[in-house]
């Protein structure tokens, strides 16, 4: 009988100790978390969440009465595409065509792909991009300049096969927009941005809507997307910590990992 109050006794402890144990991981894990209470449009689906996280932990706590279909969006799409009206409002895309296809780049139910040609003219409206290995703008990387002598980028036009974005056909003609690709940024580079900044030259010049970049999780074009917009007149956008888009809008751990990377004017 003493034996047995001595085991329920080194029970009993033990199952205290766990108890604080874990209260004092789920205080310590919290102690520093950002919390963005986020909207969301899906094909006209508007869905209200919020995200809490840390930026020395790759955890990532989704609530809010949509947090489920949230997850179910983001998990289901494995190519994902967040698209940041601003830092709490996205646009979320089963892919990069898909928002293509949805927006006023293409009409007619066409998707994009993207080739380059060596075609420029001259006008002025300058454009940087600067990409640097550590938050807040810390250590530069790498730096892309577009103006309207810039190269320009042929966007293919497809048409899709109903519901299915893998599966398209060559519409037979494109349309050509001022920019840079990038579909490998380097052994180097890769996987190691965490900030970036784009900058206008002179924002008072208005010849193009806005100017955005999308960043790629794999080479090529591939994985997961982040987009970023700068609108139209604005002197520039500035993104501290990728990894607090990332977190917030593909829910993930996809924390310095961009492999290739596009921008260009569009209007």
């Amino acid at each position: 009988m003493q034996k047995l109050k001595l085991t329920s006794i080194i029970i009993a402890i033990i199952a205290t100790f766990a108890s604080c144990k874990k209260d004092t991981l789920k205080t310590e894990e919290l102690k520093d978390a950002i919390t963005k209470n986020m909207s969301m449009n899906y094909h006209g689906e508007q869905l209200q969440y919020s995200v809490k996280f840390s930026r020395t932990s790759e955890k990532v706590i989704v609530e809010g009465k949509d947090a489920a279909r949230v997850k179910e969006i983001v998990n289901t799409n494995k190519n994902a595409f967040a698209y940041f009206k601003s830092e709490t409002e996205i646009e979320m895309y089963n892919n990069v065509n898909d928002y293509y296809i949805r927006n006023n780049m293409v009409n007619n139910g066409n998707r994009v792909g993207v080739t380059s040609t060596t075609n420029s003219t001259t006008g002025n409206g300058g454009v940087r991009v600067y990409f640097y290995r550590h938050a807040d703008f810390s250590t530069l990387y790498q730096t892309h300049y577009v103006d309207f002598s810039s190269p320009q980028y042929s966007f293919k036009m497809y048409v899709y096969n109903g519901s299915d974005l893998d599966n398209s056909t060559y519409a037979g003609y494109t349309r050509t927009l001022y920019g840079y690709t990038n579909s490998w940024v380097g052994n180097t580079q890769n996987d190691s941005y965490s900030s970036m900044r784009i900058v206008r030259e002179d924002p008072t010049i208005y010849n193009y809507n806005f100017f955005e970049v999308i960043l790629f999780q794999d080479a090529n074009y591939g994985g997961k997307a982040l987009g970023i917009v700068m609108p139209l007149g604005q002197a520039n956008k500035d993104v501290a910590h990728l990894s607090d888009y990332r977190k917030s809008g593909l829910l993930g751990t996809w924390n310095d990992t961009v492999s290739s990377d596009y921008g260009f004017y569009n209007y």
